[in-house]
């Protein structure tokens, strides 16, 4: 931790926080330090980050981890993280270097990100059964019929880093629909597994902004603010 490295962090109550480092690591040895078992600090400046719908994606998966404090590499959310610290603080405390394309699916949450994938796949004509959205299926996030076949097909969707391998999926009676956030394949598609690419789905998002929630519409709207505080102009 250095001084100007920024911490984002959150209360009980899920209210977020973003911080900005104002000195290095100090050692605490008085008695109310080791009681909370707290004696290594830095001291920071803290903003409320007063709506939840400005926290990205990235970051909301961070607290589910079981670590005390995680480092964020994605540069997506690091330049966002400056930009907004910026807006909140209202000072050019961070020069935003230029950015020359910024990824929609660092901001979008798990569950953003699979409805985007729900939306196209109905306007491709399958419909989503609503009930197999459910959290205990654990190896599909939600099931499909072709309108006109009757065809059958389920989804997997992944955000992290984690990468989905198309030959997991072959042995399946059903269609497989395969949706990795950054595109992290082991394999191609077949007969039976299709992959969707993140580029393909991120023009999709642009060329159906009406059809898309409030809160994929704001992280569009996001992305572009972020690319425009740079010199370059790019797309998602």
């Amino acid at each position: 931790m250095s001084t100007d490295d920024l911490i984002w962090t959150r209360d009980t109550d899920g209210g977020y926080y973003l911080a900005k480092v104002t000195c290095g690591w100090e050692y605490y040895t008085n008695p109310s330090a080791h009681a909370a078992d707290i004696t290594n600090v830095c001291r920071c400046k803290i903003l409320k980050v007063p709506d939840v719908d400005d926290v990205p994606g990235k970051v909301i998966a961070c607290f589910r981890s079981r670590m005390s404090i995680q480092r964020i590499r994605d540069s997506t959310t690091v330049q966002y993280s400056c930009y907004l610290w910026n807006q909140l603080s209202k000072s050019p405390d961070y020069i935003i270097s230029t950015v020359e394309k910024a990824d929609i699916f660092s901001f979008l949450s798990a569950e953003e990100t699979e409805d985007v994938i729900f939306i196209y796949l109905q306007l491709n004509g399958w419909i989503v059964v609503p009930n197999s959205r459910k959290a205990d299926t654990m190896n599909y996030e939600f099931y499909l019929i072709h309108r006109e076949t009757g065809g059958k097909a389920v989804v997997r969707v992944k955000t992290g880093g984690t990468p989905l391998n198309p030959q997991d999926y072959i042995a399946g009676k059903e269609k497989v629909f395969l949706f990795q956030s950054n595109g992290i394949y082991s394999g191609s598609s077949s007969e039976n597994v299709q992959i969707l690419y993140p580029q393909d789905i991120k023009q999709f998002i642009l060329n159906n902004l009406d059809l898309m929630p409030s809160s994929i519409r704001r992280w569009a709207d996001r992305t572009k603010d972020l690319v425009g505080s740079g010199k370059t102009t790019q797309s998602l």
